[in-house]
């Protein structure tokens, strides 16, 4: 059974290990998930969540997996303008400042 790396899809015309829930999450793990930093980053500074009230509200076991994915967050936030961007848009968005 050959498979065309570019679309995904097999010979057989079944959906390849590239576009499954598991692998996109492997990928998400691996490289990250802007959305889900900007998320948590809202969550802690916004509502003042805790680090395990996150982790639970996004299906995460460990709450330590929070606490490193929102430092780097903040970082990039002051660094980069297209997030600063971004985060003003959400920020409209939620109608709210910060």
């Amino acid at each position: 059974m050959s498979e065309n790396p570019s679309s995904g899809i097999t010979a057989a015309g079944s959906t390849s290990w590239r576009s499954s829930r598991r692998w996109r999450a492997e990928l998400r793990d691996e490289y990250g998930d802007s959305g889900r930093e900007l998320a948590l980053y809202l969550g802690r500074r916004l509502c003042g969540m805790k680090l395990a009230e996150l982790a639970q509200a996004v299906g995460l076991r460990n709450y330590g997996v929070v606490a490193t994915n929102v430092k780097p967050y903040e970082r990039r936030l002051e660094q980069e303008r297209a997030e600063q961007a971004r985060m003003k848009q959400v920020l409209e968005l939620l109608n709210c400042e910060m």
